[in-house]
């Protein structure tokens, strides 16, 4: 009896550890690779020719991290007692969130062309992108 005494002390320290680690990766992605990312767009005009990697970067270091906390959520509750994946509030704006960010990553590399600023349109194709950028990237940090 000790051995399986043993084994589910185990098991709970592993899943206490998996929450922790789910924890601290989205607080990473959410509160400092995000807000940074965004900061970087913001003030754009003091690194006119860097700010699009830091922007890049931390965007794709945020999906990273959001995606690696998605995975030991999932993991987690799936070694868990209840087993049910997506029935709280919580699982599901994660579940969002990891789709938005990926969508979000994703779009920034097929992104329209930018037009010369004589000739950018108020509907083109890469207004319409940027608004849809943001818009979303704002829904993230309101989410997250």
């Amino acid at each position: 009896q000790d051995s399986v005494g043993s084994q589910h002390a185990e098991s709970e320290e592993r899943e206490r550890f998996g929450w922790i680690a789910h924890g601290l990766l989205a607080t990473l992605a959410w509160a400092f690779a995000a807000p940074f990312a965004i900061s970087a767009a913001i003030i754009r005009s003091v690194f006119p020719s860097g700010w699009f990697y830091v922007h890049m970067v931390t965007n794709i270091t945020c999906f990273i991290l959001t995606l690696a906390a998605f995975t030991i959520a999932v993991a987690n509750k799936s070694r868990s007692t209840n087993p049910e994946h997506f029935t709280e509030v919580h699982h599901i704006v994660g579940l969002g969130i990891t789709i938005a960010v990926a969508l979000q990553v994703a779009s920034g590399f097929i992104r329209p062309q930018a037009e010369h600023s004589e000739s950018r349109k108020c509907c083109s194709k890469r207004n319409l992108w940027e608004y849809a950028h943001k818009v979303l990237g704002r829904l993230l940090i309101l989410l997250s």
